[in-house]
């Protein structure tokens, strides 16, 4: 059952419509922050393509070269690389749209926060999203220990593109290893579905297991939020401020 059919039943589970839903909305949320930071930064076009494309991408395709997959995620969806051109476009006109209203627009203290509580709840929707893809795809991959690779994978798939989209940035700052908790909750939240989905391999359900997936989705959207409103301070070697 755990090595033969529960790799097929989550195989399954993929392939519906509800799971490619999930995908969508984290893939449309990252693009979304790609489109703010494009906003803060004034980056071409082109360069707003990258910011958007690359966290939703980047994390699959590290993910799936590393484990050996045969057929790469983006590759088997690629409706989602039209929801992120469609979002870059519509950003950007709306943006456009906008300065040609009101020229100084982007100038605004108050439009400056809008845009970094976009990037902020992009950021958490998009890598709570996919999270679960990260530890559903250890499973069908048969890579054992789950409880080891699923939250490894989980940050990988939800965070990886992320560093490589600000690695690109002006200031080459990376958002998610940097000030409040953020990469950690990808592992954390990986670890629960992980030690989840381990549990009922032996008698899986699938209602169960969807039901696991929404409070995945909706848990970690919420704390990172938490994480970030709250300013939860993350784990250092040296406390602030010392030198």
């Amino acid at each position: 059952m755990k090595s033969y059919l529960y790799p097929v039943l989550l195989l399954g589970i993929i392939d519906s419509d509800w799971f490619y839903f999930i995908g969508m909305i984290g893939t449309i949320a990252f693009a979304i922050s790609g489109v703010a930071i494009a906003v803060k930064d004034n980056t071409t076009l082109f360069g707003t393509f990258l910011f958007a494309m690359v966290p939703s991408v980047g994390g699959i395709v590290m993910r799936d070269v590393l484990i050996n997959r045969e057929e790469m995620g983006l590759f088997l969806n690629p409706s989602y690389m039209y929801y992120i051109i469609a979002v870059v476009l519509v950003g950007f006109f709306f943006i456009r749209l906008l300065e040609y209203y009101n020229e100084k627009a982007n100038e605004d203290a108050a439009v400056a926060k809008f845009w970094e509580n976009v990037l902020v709840i992009g950021d958490a929707l998009g890598q709570s999203a996919f999270i679960v893809t990260g530890v559903v795809i250890v499973i069908i991959s048969r890579i054992e220990p789950v409880e080891l690779w699923g939250p490894f994978f989980a940050f990988l798939t939800a965070s990886g593109g992320g560093i490589i989209r600000d690695l690109l940035r002006k200031d080459h700052q990376i958002l998610c290893l940097n000030g409040t908790l953020n990469a950690e909750l990808s592992i954390i939240w990986g670890i629960i579905f992980s030690i989840y989905l381990d549990i009922n391999s032996y008698d899986p359900d699938p209602v169960g297991i969807r039901d696991a997936v929404v409070l995945v989705v909706i848990g970690a959207f919420v704390t990172r939020l938490m994480a970030y409103y709250f300013q939860i301070p993350n784990l250092r070697f040296r406390a602030v401020g010392k030198e």
